[in-house]
Order: C-alpha cells, then structure tokens, then sequence
C-alpha cells in the first residue's frame, strides 16, 4: 500500500510542478496572443487525453472479493 501511495504522490506533484513551470512559458516566449492561445489549445488536448483515458479504465473491475474497508 506504501508504494501505491508513494507512486500517487510522486506523479501529484510531478504534474503540479511542470504545471507551475509551464505558467511561465509565455514570459519566456513573449507575451503573444499566438503563445496564450497555444497553452490553451495544449490544456484542450491535454484534457481530452485524460477523457479518454479515464473512460478507457471505466470497464475495470475488481475479481477479487474483500478488498476495501467493508470487504
């Protein structure tokens, strides 16, 4: 279970970290309305990926009984 969380953890703030690096692209691109639009399109994409991805694991279900605090 440790290494579960550890994992969980360690992809969290691996995303919140490149997400606070990739806040500050447009300072270093300039402050175009082509960059700020391209951040949003890459948001966009990124979002869908997730959808599918998300919906994709949907179908997955546990065969084993008693896994879980009431199991």
């Amino acid at each position: 279970m440790g290494r579960i969380l550890s994992v969980y953890n360690l992809i969290g703030y691996s995303a919140s970290s490149i997400g606070a690096l990739a806040s500050s692209l447009p300072a270093y691109l300039g402050n175009s309305l082509y960059v700020i639009r391209s951040m949003y399109l890459v948001y966009a994409i990124a979002g869908l990926v997730m959808v599918i991805v998300y919906s994709a694991l949907g179908g997955i279900e546990s065969s084993r009984r008693g896994i879980g605090l009431r199991g």
